[in-house]
């Protein structure tokens, strides 16, 4: 292959396909055709391939209680009610996450506090939040930010010495492991998405996952209808709403539960499959002048959700990020930035949602909050040079071909870096 990079004209690095995620197997098909057949088309009591699918996700985490919903915004919206967060309080999360992290927090009235990260993961890191505590914090959001465990200990220390319950928010996190437990057992309770681009895809869905009696019943009431309420609820307090619940009616489709029973099974395989192909990327950017690979703490396993990869511009002839990306998209390698902090997001700097204000200006809520001058130097750090390598799904794929392609275009990069940034910086057409 050529050693010009294709942004200089030559051929592109990657010549395979890249993988489609999620893969339809037969297996799948004949799962929905066999539900289809069935007879039903909807299940409201606690039964079925959503009973299956609760069962698989317990076993496999180890955990006593299980609830399936429709999405992982559902998931995140029952666990916030289970935790009891209520008007007025507030709810502690970092803001370098996807917007469906905060939308929850703001459906139950409550306010989104956020709180700075670990530069070399992402996720929020456990001597800031202390920074972030009043006398109205209920909750932290913990997001396992693409595919990397939060540093849950501490978390959880911070949180017992002042009365919090941890969230976690496992969208990105199936399969990860902190000191050797499974992401979503880590906490008090925890949503997870299986949404199809995320680690076991069912089209659409979610899991809750907790230990805690109490937040089990609580997010079944908010998520479930009377008919599985008035099997499973027994706390008195809970079992008097039985004919209504909370009426939001967040029950998974029995057709994705169906296709979740089938992806449980080759779960552990395409998540050892994407590690495989992520070790290999990341022992190639070790050797290359001005990349990292991704970071992960000895004590976690990653799922690469997404790999992050970092670019050092000093090092690549003064190459910036930007040009370093248009290079490697020029190859046939997806990549982006790290995407902005929620807290930039319009729903948050005009603070308006349901409207008159709240929850910012309910009477339940302490004081003026503003997201308009909020600073975060580590996130800052990690987006100024940090990105994202690969497409939705990540390199599930045993073509070693096309991993060989994608370490083949870093390497083109890494070493015309001077000539590129010199054809970008002299205006030399170059392809995009």
């Amino acid at each position: 292959m050529s050693e010009t990079p294709a942004i200089l004209g030559g051929p592109k690095a990657v010549q395979h396909d890249l993988p489609v995620w999620p893969a339809v197997t037969e297996e799948i098909i004949d799962a929905v055709v066999a539900a289809l057949r069935g007879g039903k088309m909807s299940e409201t009591r606690d039964e079925g391939y959503n009973a299956q699918l609760e069962e698989a996700f317990r076993e496999y985490h180890g955990c006593e209680y299980a609830i399936a919903v429709n999405s992982g915004t559902a998931a995140l919206d029952a666990a916030l009610f289970a935790a009891g967060v209520e008007p007025g309080d507030e709810v502690i999360t970092a803001p370098l996450c996807p917007g469906y992290v905060i939308t929850p927090i703001l459906h139950l009235n409550a306010i989104p506090v956020f709180a700075d990260v670990d530069p070399r993961t992402g996720c929020i890191a456990p001597d800031e939040i202390e920074k972030h505590v009043t006398k109205s914090t209920k909750a932290v959001m913990v997001v396992h930010l693409a595919g990397h465990p939060a540093d849950m200990d501490p978390i959880m220390a911070v949180a017992a010495q002042h009365g919090m319950k941890v969230i976690e928010d496992c969208a990105h996190s199936q399969g990860s492991l902190y000191k050797g437990r499974k992401a979503g057992v880590l906490g008090h309770i925890s949503a997870f998405s299986l949404q199809s681009v995320k680690n076991m895809p069912c089209g659409e869905g979610g899991i809750i996952l907790t230990g805690d009696r109490e937040m089990y019943e609580r997010a079944t009431l908010l998520a479930h209808h009377p008919a599985r309420l008035k099997q499973c609820l027994e706390m008195e307090e809970y079992r008097r709403y039985c004919d209504t619940g909370l009426g939001w009616n967040y029950r998974m489709h029995l057709l994705s539960a169906a296709i979740g029973v089938v992806q449980m099974k080759s779960f552990d395989e395409a998540m050892a499959l994407r590690r495989k192909n992520a070790d290999r990327i990341n022992e190639a950017a070790e050797t290359l002048p001005g990349l990292r690979a991704t970071y992960v703490a000895p004590d976690c396993v990653h799922t690469y959700y997404q790999q992050m990869l970092t670019c050092d511009a000093a090092e690549l002839a003064g190459l910036p990020l930007d040009g370093f990306l248009a290079a490697l998209r020029a190859e046939g390698v997806p990549c982006s930035r790290i995407g902005p902090p929620v807290h930039e997001f319009g729903i948050l700097q005009d603070r308006r949602f349901y409207g008159k204000g709240c929850p910012w200006t309910c009477p339940h809520a302490q004081g003026e909050r503003s997201y308009t001058d909020l600073t975060f130097p580590n996130i800052d750090r990690l987006r100024a040079s940090g990105f994202v390598i690969g497409s939705a799904g990540g390199f599930v794929t045993d073509d070693t071909c096309l991993i060989g392609e994608v370490i083949e275009a870093l390497h083109k990069i890494a070493a015309h870096a001077d000539a590129i940034r010199e054809a970008r910086a002299g205006g030399t057409p170059v392809s995009t």
